[in-house]
C-alpha cells in the first residue's frame, strides 16, 4: 500500500546511468528480473560496458552465444511466440579491439562470463543506492542452458493442465539446453 501523500516514480533509462543519479541508501526496496542470457532481443539500443569510453573504438563484430532454432519456440502460435524479441534471429554485438569494450544489450553477451560481470556492475549500483534497511527482490533463472520442460503456454505451469510427468525426473520432453564450456545445468 501507498502511503498517503506519496507519488510512486518511475524513472526510464540505462540501469546503470539511472542508479549513478539516485543518492546513496535512498531506495527501500529493488525488485528486478533482468533479461536472461541469451533469450532474447529487446530491440533498445546497445550501449557500451567496460572499456574506455575515451578509446577511439575499433569495433569487431561478436556473434550471439549460440544460434537459436525452431524448437527454441515449440508452439509459434503461443503467447511467448509473440513476445517482442522473441524471433529466433538474435543480434551480432560488437567489441573494441582496443580497450575490449563490448556494445551491446545486457543479456545478449556472447559468454555467461561477461553476462554475470555486467550484473554484478549494475548491482554494485544497486548495492550503493539501497538503504541499511532495504530489501532487494530478485528473479533470475535460464531458460535456455538448463533443459526446460516444453510448455504449450507459461500459464500451463501455473495451471491444471500442467503435467508433472513432464519434469526431467520423470523422463517428459525436454527442450534441449545449449552447452558453455564446464557449465553444469
Amino acid at each position: 500500500m501507498i502511503p498517503r501523500g506519496v507519488v510512486p516514480l518511475v524513472i526510464e533509462g540505462e540501469v546503470r546511468e539511472v542508479l549513478r543519479q539516485l543518492p546513496e541508501e535512498s531506495i527501500h526496496c529493488v525488485v528486478t528480473s533482468p533479461p536472461y542470457w541469451g533469450l532474447r532481443d529487446y530491440g533498445i539500443p546497445p550501449v557500451l560496458w567496460g572499456g574506455d569510453e575515451a578509446c577511439i573504438h575499433d569495433w569487431a563484430p561478436v556473434p550471439p552465444r549460440r544460434e537459436r532454432s525452431p524448437e527454441d519456440v515449440q508452439n509459434p502460435a503461443s503467447i511467448q511466440a509473440g513476445h517482442r524479441g522473441s524471433n529466433i534471429e538474435l543480434p551480432t554485438t560488437q567489441a573494441c579491439s582496443k580497450c575490449g569494450g563490448w556494445l551491446g544489450q545486457l543479456g545478449l553477451e556472447p559468454d555467461p562470463d561477461l553476462f554475470v560481470d555486467h550484473l554484478a556492475s549494475v548491482f554494485d549500483e544497486v548495492h550503493r543506492v539501497l538503504r541499511s534497511d532495504g530489501t532487494l527482490w530478485l528473479n533470475l533463472g535460464d531458460t535456455y542452458h538448463t533443459d526446460s520442460p516444453v510448455r504449450r503456454s507459461s500459464r500451463e505451469v501455473f495451471s491444471r493442465e500442467w503435467d508433472p510427468s513432464l519434469t526431467r525426473s520423470r523422463g517428459g520432453n525436454r527442450r534441449p539446453a545449449s552447452r558453455y564450456g564446464d557449465l553444469k545445468p
